[in-house]
């Protein structure tokens, strides 16, 4: 698959993306409950209270995050980072509403593409207690490149397959 051929303008449905805002985060802290609570939980357990905390306090950094809306409610959300020598895809959250629908798939192309404009390999870890996860950047392109006893390196290179 050629990287530049896998961004696709149009989402997979008709939602609305923007950047977050401050009046935000409890919405995302609510989508990251469900997006991210079975994962986390199997790989450190879960704490409400002090998986908030860590949430809240690291509001600035993902504050940067994109996310999507469909009638009024906040649907997937997911940050990159432009470095040096890659694109670093630090996160993607989508709904479980939403899941299996290409809002997944049409936000990591989005971010494939962007990095392939920049010549750029892409970036991104991923908990090795999901495995839909990584079979679906498996399937985007992604290949593993290392592993921490958490998680999966995962890499798309540009040009793909070189």
């Amino acid at each position: 698959m050629q990287l530049t051929d896998a961004w696709d303008p149009v989402w997979p449905i008709e939602i609305e993306e923007r950047a977050a805002t401050d009046a935000d985060c409890d919405a995302l802290w609510r989508l990251h409950v469900d997006t991210m609570r079975t994962y986390v939980a199997a790989t450190y357990g879960w704490v409400d209270s002090v998986q908030e905390s860590m949430f809240r306090e690291n509001w600035p950094k993902r504050r940067a995050q994109r996310i999507l809306v469909d009638q009024g409610t906040i649907v997937a959300a997911w940050l990159v980072e432009r470095r040096v020598d890659d694109v670093f895809l630090t996160f993607v959250e989508v709904a479980s509403s939403h899941q299996r629908s290409g809002v997944g798939t049409a936000i990591v192309r989005r971010t494939l593409a962007a990095a392939a404009a920049s010549r750029l390999p892409t970036r991104l870890t991923v908990m090795k207690a999901n495995p839909d996860a990584r079979r679906l950047y498996e399937r985007i392109g992604f290949c593993i490149d290392g592993e921490t006893p958490t998680h999966y390196i995962m890499v798309a290179s540009y040009p793909p397959n070189e």
